[in-house]
């Protein structure tokens, strides 16, 4: 169920502390991002997707909300590039999406962008070398899959590149 709960570990002293709480509950979330030093979370689930950004600044342990996400949006990806946070909706109440969405915090402003190939439903992804890469996930039609789309915010074009050796979806993943 959806849960507005932050949490931190700080492994200098071995020890978890709740935070200042989401203002409002989520889950199947579209990832997050940090941006100069704070945590950029925007859609995810509420009974149905939502289109909310929230701002946590962990110098106040505060939250604030921004401008919307032009489309109701969960189930996606976020990842930070050049300090915006491009965002996929995989889901938007109404079935299964391949939109991308990049949030400029300077101007506080959402841009459509160029759709991914594949609807990517709880996929893996990350940025790397200013690309976005978007594994997995569910497609439009529910079944796991292992197609890779890579988006370049330069040219606003998305490539696929060689598929995952196994289908899957729910991932956690990260950059090493």
């Amino acid at each position: 169920g959806a849960t507005n709960t932050l949490q931190a570990y700080y492994p200098e002293t071995d020890n978890w502390t709740v935070l200042a709480p989401m203002p409002g509950g989520r889950y199947s979330g579209d990832g997050a991002g940090v941006i100069d030093g704070k945590l950029y979370v925007a859609g995810g689930w509420d009974g149905l997707p939502q289109s909310q950004l929230f701002i946590y600044d962990p110098v106040a342990n505060s939250w604030s909300t921004n401008t919307s996400m032009p489309t109701l949006s969960a189930d996606g990806a976020s990842g930070v590039i050049n300090g915006k946070l491009y965002v996929t909706t995989a889901g938007d109440g109404n079935g299964y999406t391949n939109f991308l969405h990049v949030y400029n915090p300077a101007t506080a402003n959402w841009t459509s962008l160029a759709s991914s190939p594949d609807a990517h439903v709880d996929p893996a992804f990350g940025v790397i070398d200013g690309l976005l890469y978007v594994a997995g996930g569910s497609n439009a039609g529910g079944i796991s899959q292992a197609t890779l789309d890579v988006y370049d915010p330069v040219t606003d074009n998305w490539t696929t590149k060689t598929p995952m050796p196994a289908a899957g979806q729910g991932f956690a993943s990260a950059v090493v």
